[in-house]
C-alpha cells in the first residue's frame, strides 16, 4: 500500500509511522504537493486532491473540510 503524507513529521514519527504498517511505502510531501497515492493523510490543498486520480481515502488532519467541499467527489472510478 502507498500513502501520502501531508503532514511534518519528525524522524521519530516517521519511524513509528513505518513500524507500525509493514509493508506500507508512505511518501512525505509539501502541503501543495501532488501525488497519486490511494491514501492521503494530512491537509493537503484542495488543487493536489483535484490532481489525484487513484484517491480512495482521505484523512484529513483536522476537523476543517469547508475548503474541499467545491471538488468534484463524483468522478468516475477507475
Amino acid at each position: 500500500m502507498e500513502i501520502a503524507v501531508h503532514i511534518p513529521l519528525s524522524e521519530a514519527q516517521k519511524h513509528r509511522l513505518s513500524a507500525g504498517a509493514p509493508g506500507t511505502t508512505f511518501r512525505y510531501l509539501a502541503r501543495d504537493e501532488p501525488s497519486d497515492a490511494p491514501v492521503v493523510f494530512g491537509n493537503p490543498t484542495p488543487a493536489a486532491i483535484a490532481a489525484n486520480p487513484r484517491l480512495r481515502w482521505l484523512q484529513l488532519g483536522s476537523v476543517g473540510f469547508g475548503e474541499y467541499l467545491p471538488l468534484d467527489w463524483r468522478r468516475p472510478q477507475g
